[in-house]
């Protein structure tokens, strides 16, 4: 099991279930964590993975919505039928897109869970990105991004 150096969650990333994800309605995002509504450009995934790994680790969320202030709003979800080409776009973003490559965890949550309001038609990709061993981890743009606050 990997030691998260700040997690949201009482269990491992392994073993979440849908209903763990109602305890981001009380966390928001900053220096480890960010909601993407809906899959970004594989490049700015890559930005994304870069500048946690790079900074101290942390969570990106796919298919939250974020609350005025910040905080998970809605679990709006990932299309199924667009989850395998989101998983597939982020691992081009780790391999492809960032030198070297950054190590992430990543499961999906699948709908329907009541409790967060996720359709059954939708699911949610959580990725938890380490402190990277190796830095730094250069962008394909040839920049090195680094997570400060919550951009």
């Amino acid at each position: 099991m990997y030691q998260y150096k700040y997690t949201p969650f009482k269990c491992d990333i392994n073993l979440l279930k849908g209903d763990d994800l109602l305890v981001l309605k009380s966390v928001s995002e900053g220096w480890y964590i960010d909601y993407k509504q809906e899959l970004i450009q594989i490049k700015n995934i890559s930005k994304q993975l870069s500048s946690f790994a790079n900074q101290y680790g942390g969570w990106l969320f796919f298919g939250i919505k974020e609350s005025y202030d910040k905080w998970a709003g809605e679990f709006i979800g990932i299309p199924n039928d667009k989850v395998e080409h989101a998983r597939t776009a982020i691992r081009e973003a780790s391999s492809a897109h960032s030198n070297p490559e950054v190590y992430y965890e990543e499961k999906v949550i699948n709908g329907p869970v009541e409790n967060i309001g996720l359709e059954d038609d939708k699911s949610i990709i959580v990725i938890h990105i380490p402190e990277g061993l190796n830095p730094p981890y250069i962008h394909s743009s040839g920049r090195i991004y680094r997570r400060v606050g919550d951009s």
